[in-house]
Order: C-alpha cells, then structure tokens, then sequence
C-alpha cells in the first residue's frame, strides 16, 4: 500500500512538474511576444521549440499576439517538423518588411547560424528580428548574430530588435 501512495504522490508530482514547466513556457512566450510591441509577426523556431510552443499555447492564444505564422528556423526544422516554411521569397520582395520576426530558439551553434544566415542571406524578407533564446547564450554567439546584422546593412528594414 505504501509504494502504492508513492507512487501516486510522485505521478501527481510529476504531472504537477509538467504543468509548471509548460506554464513557465506559456509566459515566455507570451512576453515574447508582447515585448515587440503590436504588428503583424512570424513565429520563427527550431525543431525541439515547436512542440513546446504548441502545448504552451494554442492557436487562439497566438492568433490574439498578432501571430500570421508559424515558421520553421531553418531547412532541417522544416523536415523535421513537417511545419511549410513562407521563405523562398528573395530579398527584394517587400511584401513582408512589415512583419517581425519573432525567434525563439534553443542557444545551439547550429540554430544561431541558422538565425545568421535568415538575418544576412538573401531570403531573409522580414522587417526585423526579435530573438529570445531558451537557455543562456554565449557571448560569441550573440556577437556572431550582431555581425549577420551589420553585413545585412542593420537599417531600417532589416534589423534584429532584441536579442534576449
């Protein structure tokens, strides 16, 4: 009877464990996303972020953030994920410079050179970018997002906003 009860009390522990940790998520989104003010945004994130993303928020809760999208980060996120990415448009068209990015990303190399190359290349047709990592960052590869902006012009049409 008393393993019985433990292990009652550690599943409900667990379970409650789970609620807060999607609860945390939920909030960072939701910061996320208020803190780069009203407009129209794409979610852009990576592969482990999307099915985080998707129990912390339903598409209601991210439709009233202005949220159009929800866009892979790179390539393999997209065949990972199965989510289509709006990308393949080249530079200059302009008919999304008026949405922001929104990035909320694992801090791994190969994400923020994923994120360098959608800030630098030439499909990039967001009009800014507002990143927010999941975990700490190391400040070389905060450096290597600056970069990616400055050789990018870092103008008025293209320029990451945040990086948090």
């Amino acid at each position: 009877d008393m393993d019985g009860n433990k292990a009652s009390s550690s599943s409900s522990s667990s379970t409650t464990q789970k609620h807060s940790l999607s609860s945390i998520f939920s909030n960072y989104i939701k910061k996320a996303l208020q803190e780069t003010g009203s407009g129209m945004k794409a979610l852009l994130v990576d592969g482990a972020t999307l099915p985080v993303v998707s129990n912390a928020l339903s598409q209601t809760d991210v439709m009233k953030r202005e949220v159009f999208a929800v866009e892979p980060l790179s390539d393999g996120d997209a065949t990972s994920t199965g989510v289509v990415p709006l990308r393949g448009r080249r530079s200059e068209d302009s008919s999304l410079r008026f949405v922001k990015a929104v990035c909320i990303v694992r801090p791994t190399s190969e994400n923020v050179n994923a994120l360098c190359e959608r800030i630098s290349g030439s499909l990039t047709s967001y009009g800014e970018f507002h990143v927010f990592f999941t975990n700490t960052v190391d400040e070389h590869k905060l450096r290597a997002i600056a970069k990616a902006d400055a050789r990018k012009g870092g103008g008025e049409n293209n320029k990451v906003s945040r990086c948090l």
